[in-house]
């Protein structure tokens, strides 16, 4: 018999493990080119290790998120990545058996805070031949028993984007029903729009941001959510004392006092993934995705898609394979720089041939 204290549901969770080599990884949506070493330095530079002794001035970072979107400080939660944004919407505006509405497949962690929390998940799959989420679909899926919206946008694995004004569709469907939206932008930098300023318009609306992507700091794990001041005060009602250490505040504010670095990087990112578009194209390859930092390459089976994956892994290049349906039959490749995308293109190309 469990002793007293064991209440809550136990979900068995995994993490996925840290290469111990030295490999390409193209397998996790995020930067996958090494800082130059100026850029370190520079880093180095400005981290302050003086008060390592006191707790961090969390006011300071949410002054500089403040002033970085030009808006009302009270319109902010910072939180340990997007993922921590997910969290703290579960604990404080669902109850078992809640129903949230997502799109699949999804993050995972979608799946895994459902399953702790003890909701129903509802889902909206993408279509299995354009691979698109069908708006319509989507609204008629929300009504009253519905309580949360989780809404990637772009949507991964599956790249869909709704434009603003499929999101003000959908925030009105939402209203109506009175649906809490939690709108994710991690990858909004790469192309797609962003829901920012429908904060201001409706009052069921969380945007979600992170640091992890554009800005290519998965390893500070902060994300933060954006919306009206007084959504804002009732989720950080069990936000920890402090919700991040001095080091990534510091390496935040450095980030955001410099955007121009983060921002040239992510032109040559579209750039390099536009170009490896092209040439899968001229190949006969179909893929999909183009608002995001991946791109969805058809490999007509999953066979065969395995055997692309596991080869390229014996080549020290990591992708995402073995994806769930509707695209079973395709890898999912993180780009990044044009010098990285063309050594993956080189050893695609000669596997491809010959799988």
């Amino acid at each position: 018999m469990r002793p007293k204290y064991y209440q809550a549901k136990f979900t068995e969770r995994i993490r996925i493990p840290v290469q111990e080599r030295e490999v390409l990884e193209m397998h996790r949506n995020a930067r996958i080119d090494f800082y130059p070493i100026e850029i370190e330095e520079k880093i180095r530079a400005d981290l302050s290790l003086s008060s390592l002794n006191r707790y961090p001035d969390v006011e300071k970072l949410y002054e500089g998120l403040a002033q970085f979107h030009q808006m009302d400080r009270q319109k902010l939660l910072i939180t340990s990545g997007i993922d921590g944004g997910i969290k703290t919407v579960f604990e404080m505006c669902t109850k078992p058996d809640s129903k949230i509405l997502v799109l699949a497949p999804t993050y995972g962690m979608y799946y895994a805070y459902s399953a702790a929390y003890e909701t129903q998940m509802l889902t909206v799959t993408s279509d299995p031949q354009t691979l698109e989420i069908s708006i319509e679909a989507l609204l008629a899926a929300m009504n009253d028993e519905i309580d949360i919206l989780f809404l990637p946008n772009p949507h991964e694995p599956i790249e869909n984007v709704f434009e603003l004004k499929a999101l003000d569709r959908i925030m009105q469907k939402a209203q109506q029903h009175e649906i809490l939206v939690f709108i994710d932008e991690a990858y909004y930098m790469f192309g797609a729009p962003t829901a920012i300023e429908m904060v201001d318009r409706y009052d069921n609306l969380i945007v979600a941001r992170t640091f992890s992507k554009g800005l290519g700091l998965p390893a500070i794990r902060l994300g933060y959510l954006i919306a009206n001041p007084a959504l804002i005060t009732y989720l950080e009602s069990k936000r920890f004392a402090h919700e991040v250490n001095s080091l990534t505040i510091d390496i935040a504010l450095w980030a955001m006092n410099n955007s121009e670095i983060f921002e040239t990087y992510i032109d040559e990112l579209c750039s390099s993934r536009d170009w490896l578009i092209e040439r899968l194209h001229e190949m006969g390859l179909r893929t999909h995705g183009n608002k995001s930092n991946t791109i969805l390459i058809d490999l007509q089976s999953s066979e065969r898609a395995d055997s692309v994956s596991a080869l390229l892994y014996e080549r020290d290049i990591l992708v995402r394979g073995h994806l769930p349906d509707p695209v079973r039959q395709y890898i999912l490749v993180t780009v990044g720089s044009r010098e990285k995308t063309e050594q993956f293109f080189e050893q695609f190309t000669n596997i491809v041939e010959r799988v």
